[in-house]
């Protein structure tokens, strides 16, 4: 039997699921990419109303943080730009500035890294930083930044709560300047403060810990496990690895320049930093170190090979990544048969399941304590995985 629509109902179908699909089209980066408006009222007294109402969600315009095509040049680098650093640079503070490959650097001595993505030529888009340092580096961060170019600081992502990644958050913040869009795309000029990217899981951390809100990030994203952005002609993908270090870690992927700021996550100098209180696991982080191994290309495979930043020590590759991956794997498995086995804590620590490992990476947790940390890790979560 053949069903005949009638044409009006069949007109109304098709336009409903216009209507659908229109707003969608508005809603869902709304919903991808939830906007806080915290850090406004430190970063930009004057971007709120007479009546001291801070602005509605509805009036940003859209996922896009920066306008592309049609927008006009930046303002900075109207002068002679100076060449940027083709080799290790020291500043004051400690601090020394690494190139990388491609548009990315890495600050070192900060308390802990601080990855650059820059270029100086004047129709890009300024500077961006993963993560901040720490409270007490961020004035001389400031100080090397400016020392190295006039691009504005655009974009910070906060690839964890831990204050040595957010602490500048508050000085490099407020020194920088995010362009500003209407509901088009088009370039409406700037506003003071940098754009300050992070989960929404970071963001409630900051909070619970009592953080000033002038270093809030005002923009976190939560529905999906991944961002997208274009900046200085780069494609940047940030990827929520849930329930490692903490429930909020991300790694931020520099797809042209081929590098990879993985924050916590990944370390070449100590045991990874688990937080159980906030969320993080040892199954959490040989799961997201399995993740970064996905997206991470062996120079044999790819000429130079894909180049990782991690949270704290020196610039990596895919085998160093590995070899970490194994390290997490192969002390979880061991405890875990000592688990098995009915042996207590102690019984655990004395067995020193670390050993082998231990003088290389002993700059952060102590054996002990990063074996009583998976210890509990497991017990918790009812063994491996």
């Amino acid at each position: 039997m053949k069903i005949v629509w009638p044409h009006s109902l069949k007109n109304s179908v098709f336009f409903l699921c216009l209507l659908l699909l229109f707003s969608l089209g508005i809603f869902v980066p709304y919903i991808a990419f939830a906007q806080n408006d915290a850090g406004l009222q430190c970063l930009d007294p004057e971007s709120l109303s007479e009546e001291g109402e801070r602005r509605d969600l509805a009036n940003f315009p859209s996922l896009e943080l920066f306008p592309r095509d049609n927008r006009e040049p930046a303002a900075f680098n109207t002068g002679t730009e100076p060449d940027l650093p083709t080799r290790v640079t020291e500043f004051s503070g400690g601090l020394r500035l690494l190139p990388v490959q491609g548009q990315v650097y890495v600050l070192m001595g900060a308390g802990s890294n601080i990855t650059l993505q820059i270029r100086n030529e004047r129709t890009e888009d300024g500077i961006l930083l993963v993560d901040a340092g720490s409270p007490e580096s961020s004035t001389a961060v400031l100080g090397a930044i400016e020392q190295i170019t006039s691009a504005p600081i655009r974009l910070i992502i906060n690839t964890t709560a831990d204050r040595h990644h957010t602490g500048g958050n508050i000085v490099l913040g407020q020194s920088g300047a995010r362009l500003a869009t209407n509901s088009a795309g088009n370039n409406n000029g700037e506003e003071r403060g940098a754009a300050i990217i992070a989960r929404e899981e970071v963001m409630i951390d900051m909070i619970v810990e009592g953080t000033e809100d002038c270093g809030w990030p005002n923009r976190t994203f939560g529905a999906y496990p991944r961002l997208t952005q274009s900046f200085n002609g780069e494609g940047i993908r940030v990827m929520h690895m849930p329930n490692a270090i903490t429930d909020g870690d991300s790694f931020v992927f520099f797809r042209s320049s081929d590098v990879i700021s993985t924050g916590d996550i990944f370390n070449t100098d100590r045991y990874p930093p688990i937080d159980l209180e906030h969320g993080g696991s040892i199954n959490g982080v040989v799961a997201a170190l399995n993740a970064l191994l996905e997206v991470t290309i062996p120079a044999l495979k790819n000429e130079g090979g894909t180049y990782v930043v991690p949270g704290h020590g020196r610039i990596a590759d895919e085998s160093d990544v590995s070899e970490y991956r194994d390290m997490a794997t192969i002390i979880r498995d061991r405890i875990q048969t000592y688990i098995d086995r009915g042996m207590s804590l102690e019984e655990v620590q004395a067995q020193r399941p670390t050993l082998e490992y231990d003088g290389r990476y002993d700059q952060g947790l102590s054996p002990e304590a990063f074996v009583e940390i998976v210890y509990l890790s497991l017990d918790q979560a009812g063994g491996s995985q």
